[in-house]
């Protein structure tokens, strides 16, 4: 499989969260979760990478915010690696 056909595809590697997909996989998730038809696969994953990665004033973005929604749901299903503050 080329990557340009790859599912999003989730790793941790050298330290790091990998989060790829490649861009026939993203125009799938695309018109699979939308009502979209994607015309241009290229255009429409540079559209996608600007509105995901725009900044607030306070730096954060899209992402972020998903990471931490994510991590909330991860918490609230019992899973491991996280502790609540406090007051």
């Amino acid at each position: 499989m080329s990557k340009r056909n790859q599912n999003a595809k989730f790793q941790i590697k050298d330290g790091q969260l990998i989060i790829s997909i490649g861009l026939e996989g993203l125009k799938r998730s695309i018109e699979t979760d939308t009502n979209l038809v994607v015309t241009d696969d290229v255009k429409a994953a540079f559209s996608v990478k600007g509105v995901v990665s725009s900044e607030e004033e306070n730096g954060r973005t899209p992402f972020h915010s998903m990471l931490a929604d994510a991590a909330y749901q991860a918490y609230g299903d019992g899973e491991e690696g996280f502790e609540e503050l406090t007051d």
